[in-house]
């Protein structure tokens, strides 16, 4: 597993891909609801999933994560078609989340687009 580096953190605390990573089982489903997702949020286990050939995961989506509890997933970049459209509906429903408690604004905030975000 790839390591992104937090320097904020002291030392022996988890490396930042695993902090921000779940397993893609975790994903939110289309009928969850805000309530749920905030438990899930709680969790820590709610994440964007984009594809990609590495697992590190930018620092500046720390920062996103930090104010609104979104973390960030990466998928093997050969994504199937079932995977691919798993993925963009997840984000699509944390993003209808995320518009009903901030607006459009935190899409500005965004490091990467993930899949199913315009």
């Amino acid at each position: 597993m790839g390591a992104a580096v937090d320097h904020e953190y002291p030392r022996g605390t988890p490396l930042l891909s695993e902090w921000l990573l779940v397993a893609p089982v975790d994903r939110i489903k289309k009928n969850f609801t805000d309530e749920q997702i905030e438990e899930q949020i709680t969790y820590g286990t709610v994440n964007f999933i984009i594809p990609g050939i590495h697992n590190n995961i930018p620092d500046s989506f720390i920062r996103f994560k930090r104010k609104y509890g979104i973390g960030l997933y990466i998928e093997n970049c050969a994504i199937d078609p079932f995977a691919f459209n798993s993925a963009r509906e997840n984000n699509k429903r944390i993003a209808r989340y995320l518009n009903r408690l901030h607006g459009e604004g935190w899409k500005e905030e965004l490091p990467v687009k993930p899949l199913g975000i315009e």
